[in-house]
């Protein structure tokens, strides 16, 4: 819950850095942004659960990079929690995806006016 927040507040205050410091279309750039970084993630949290799908790859299961061991801290690692937040994650990613498209649209016929 800790990384949906502070990826939100990201989200937000990069938005508002970009406005503050004059560039066109803040919130769409906020939104790529937001965007690059969950498949960043995504990416991290596949191999994650990848990784440890392979009984012979390590001793048991554990974050297998940096972004995994944010996202799941130092115990109650299990292959279930690992899929899920690897499901959410790109389900996470596929809205950002289709959202940016309407908040570039939005945000350039705002601009107009």
């Amino acid at each position: 819950m800790a990384v949906i927040l502070f990826c939100l507040v990201f989200l937000f205050g990069s938005a508002a850095a970009f406005k503050w410091a004059g560039v066109p279309l803040p919130y769409a750039k906020g939104m790529l942004l937001a965007l690059l970084l969950c498949f960043l993630a995504t990416i991290c949290l596949a191999q994650n659960y990848t990784h440890n799908l392979i009984p012979g790859a390590s001793d048991g299961i554990a974050p297998s990079n940096f972004v995994a061991r944010w996202v799941f801290g130092e115990d109650g690692w299990t292959m279930q929690k690992f899929r899920s937040s690897f499901e959410f994650s790109t389900t996470l990613a596929v809205l950002f995806l289709l959202a940016y498209p309407v908040v570039v649209a939005i945000e350039s016929k705002w601009a107009k006016k």
